[in-house]
């Protein structure tokens, strides 16, 4: 998307030009070199500071989804190049992160040679914050207003899926996932740009929210394209606010206030007043796990009656965190944190059977006291869910726990400590994918000191529960 200026999508227009690169403090060039003249290269472009991207046949990469399934074309970056040993280093996306590759220099001449043969490289100037102004304006005054066309053919889509008339051999739940994870990643930049240049408070929850709510439509989706099951009323619901809060958004956009504000706006001073800006610490963040565990006597929860998923097993099991025949395989080395057999109470009859809840708005039962901390084990998958537990109190009154999750396959993002890790056991085995999965401690500090009641789960079936404490105690 950003080395050719377009977007999957086809938008009307390209969304980065040569001008908004330059704007930025980059110039792009873009040649054909052959296999030879790209390696040969590699060493003056990291001396002069330039970043290398390739268009390759995805079909040649065993990390990539496409391998020896179908051709196509992709950009990767090159990072670098050893001659003695004749391998390149790259990053690419692998599910929902970004990681680094090596690469036999015969593979990649492969996969360039059986692509459009092409290279762009960017290399560092002095930005023209003017001109990053004026392109700002530009964006605004071109900006749509009217998205009702997208919003309104989600369910549609997703009822021809479920009735088998999508006949075009591929699936639309797939390309719904795609479409609103970039909605909702769009949403969150917006929302650290707004940050950054400090615009009105209101503006920043909003796009935050719709990026909440979007990524979490995507995972529903997604976990439908994998296990068939969906609540369609669910999405009707979720996708009536979400396009009103985007309406709302747009309404604030297109006002005279946020005109003057956007066109009083100095670009230069703000960028060179932060230059951690690329680290992302001036994103609005949910609130992260605590660690101090809380504080009294533990009150393990049963969850066995609401246990809907199986998450360890033995190889060869029905075992089945993601839907995809992916799950973390019981064996003598598997890890527990000293936490675990002392605070959570786990499934009764631990990988043979249901496990874990994955969460579909459950409400459970809490003892009716008065609690300090609500501690979880639980991981994400298919990215980091985020969603908000409602906390039911005797008296009827509520408060809700902002909560998000790291994705089981990684190490913790956001807080969290690992109370489980095993391998990962899957139908087929994928290249370069990681092999060891994770259940994280998360604990949540309750603000309120009244009696408990209940604890109504999300609806979010990428978000995985295994066990859930109360800790009582003031």
């Amino acid at each position: 998307m950003i080395v050719q200026g377009l977007s999957r999508f086809k938008y009307s227009s390209p969304i980065m030009l040569r001008g908004d690169f330059e704007a930025f403090g980059l110039r792009k060039t873009a040649y054909e070199p052959g296999f030879d003249d790209l390696t040969a290269s590699m060493d003056q472009l990291a001396r002069q500071g330039e970043i290398a991207f390739v268009a390759i046949d995805p079909y040649f990469l065993p990390h990539r989804d496409e391998y020896r399934k179908r051709h196509g074309m992709h950009w990767i970056m090159l990072c670098g190049y050893s001659e003695k040993e004749a391998v390149f280093s790259i990053l690419d996306e692998v599910q929902t992160y970004y990681s680094f590759f090596e690469y036999a220099s015969s593979t990649l001449r492969e996969a360039y040679h059986s692509g459009i043969r092409k290279s762009v490289t960017f290399k560092r100037i002095p930005p023209n914050y003017e001109l990053l102004n004026q392109r700002y304006v530009n964006w605004y005054k071109a900006l749509p207003t009217d998205h009702s066309k997208f919003f309104g053919c989600v369910v549609p889509l997703l009822e021809q899926q479920i009735s088998g008339s999508d006949t075009d051999g591929s699936s639309y739940a797939d390309k719904l996932f795609n479409a609103l994870s970039f909605f909702s990643g769009s949403m969150e930049v917006t929302g650290q740009f707004f940050v950054t240049v400090d615009a009105e408070r209101e503006l920043i929850t909003l796009v935050t929210e719709i990026a909440k709510i979007a990524e979490n439509l995507a995972s529903v989706i997604k976990k439908f394209d994998l296990t068939g099951k969906i609540n369609l009323n669910y999405i009707r619901d979720r996708l009536s606010i979400l396009e009103q809060l985007h309406a709302e958004a747009l309404s604030k956009l297109k006002s005279e206030d946020f005109a003057r504000f956007l066109l009083a706006l100095d670009i230069g001073p703000i960028a060179n007043a932060n230059p951690g800006l690329s680290s992302g610490e001036q994103t609005v963040r949910p609130a992260i796990a605590q660690k101090n565990h809380g504080t009294g006597k533990a009150y393990r929860i049963d969850l066995e009656p609401f246990y809907n998923n199986q998450a360890f097993g033995a190889k060869g099991s029905a075992a089945d965190l993601t839907g995809g025949g992916e799950f973390m395989r019981l064996e003598e080395h598997v890890f527990l944190s000293s936490d675990i057999s002392a605070n959570f109470q786990m499934a009764a009859r631990f990988g043979f059977g249901y496990d874990n809840i994955s969460c579909d708005g459950q409400a459970v039962p809490l003892p009716e006291l008065h609690g300090n901390t609500i501690r979880l084990l639980c991981c994400g998958e298919w990215g980091d869910p985020e969603g908000e537990l409602e906390l039911i109190f005797a008296d009827g009154t509520t408060d809700f726990l902002n909560i998000k999750v790291t994705d089981w396959a990684w190490s913790p993002r956001y807080g969290e400590e690992v109370a489980i890790q095993a391998p990962i056991e899957r139908k087929e085995k994928i290249p370069f994918a990681p092999e060891e999965g994770h259940v994280f401690a998360n604990d949540i500090p309750i603000s309120e000191d009244k009696p408990l009641s209940v604890l109504k789960l999300p609806y979010c079936p990428n978000l995985h529960i295994f066990s859930i404490t109360v800790m009582a105690g003031r």
